[in-house]
């Protein structure tokens, strides 16, 4: 068996991305929008109302930010672990305009982090869109290849792959300034694109002649192969179309840097091969 780390974790095997010398401008600059935020007006009156609701006073035992970020947490993980019709004791002490503003610290943190903020972020992810495309041809040119593919990784392998799509992106970056434009309605929210068992999936249509009947929703011109994407088991037109399908032909085009020059070390200004990862000692300050 092949382990590949620059398909699923290519995060901390790319220099220009994970913990080293080289990355704490980088590092440090993508969570100013986050400590911005959180000593923002949004997050401070969150702070304040929790402890109002215990009757603590403003002074030196009082909850601070950071604990009241933690209580969202708890109340999220037994929401999760235990169902929603579990009574947390967290979730009482927080209200939905609280969870809002927590929800879009989070948010802040995974954009920056992991999805558009940088372009390292998510084009560090290249190999693995270079690897379902090369297998695609296999497919479409030996039909005894494997038809299925499967890929196992974690949050900080998706979000990237998503935006290295072009999916989930906002007309304006998510900053610390513009929570009330995106409070309600923005498509990048980490806890609806990469929830526990997220995935995405592509899937590869022969089409015989005469197809595009049986699928109006296709688009007009539907060649011999058709691709389909889903993500968290729902279709997801690709940002270059409305069509639920697009043909491979199309796929190639758009993505055409990322599956035909892809080139890994040079992006990552690897010096040599990596095959260890570099991130350690991770905390919620220095964010893994």
């Amino acid at each position: 068996m092949e382990f590949r780390n620059d398909l699923m974790r290519f995060y901390e095997i790319c220099s220009s991305y994970a913990y080293s010398e080289v990355n704490d401008y980088r590092r440090d600059q993508s969570m100013v929008e986050v400590t911005t935020f959180y000593s923002g007006p949004e997050a401070l009156a969150v702070t304040k109302r929790v402890n109002s609701r215990l009757n603590i006073s403003e002074n030196e035992n009082s909850f601070t930010t950071e604990e009241v970020r933690i209580m969202w947490v708890l109340c999220g993980f037994e929401k999760a672990l235990l169902g929603p019709g579990y009574d947390s004791p967290w979730c009482h002490l927080l209200t939905t305009e609280d969870s809002q503003v927590l929800e879009y610290a989070q948010d802040l943190k995974a954009y920056w982090k992991k999805g558009y903020g940088y372009t390292i972020n998510y084009e560090q992810s290249c190999p693995l869109l270079t690897d379902i495309f090369t297998n695609f041809q296999e497919i479409i040119s030996n039909s005894s290849a494997p038809a299925v593919s499967l890929y196992f990784g974690h949050t900080e392998t998706l979000l990237p792959f998503y935006s290295l799509l072009g999916l989930f992106l906002d007309e304006k970056p998510l900053t610390a300034s513009n929570f009330l434009q995106h409070k309600e309605k923005r498509k990048f929210r980490s806890s609806i694109i990469s929830p526990f068992a997220a995935n995405i999936g592509f899937t590869l249509y022969e089409c015989e002649e005469g197809a595009q009947a049986s699928h109006p929703d296709w688009p007009q011109d539907l060649q011999s192969h058709m691709l389909q994407i889903m993500v968290n088991e729902q279709i997801m037109p690709l940002p270059f179309t409305d069509k639920v399908a697009v043909s491979i032909s199309d796929f190639e085009y758009h993505y055409y840097q990322y599956v035909h020059y892809c080139n890994f070390n040079k992006l990552c200004n690897n010096h040599q091969p990596m095959t260890t990862r570099l991130m350690k000692n991770c905390s919620w300050e220095n964010y893994c």
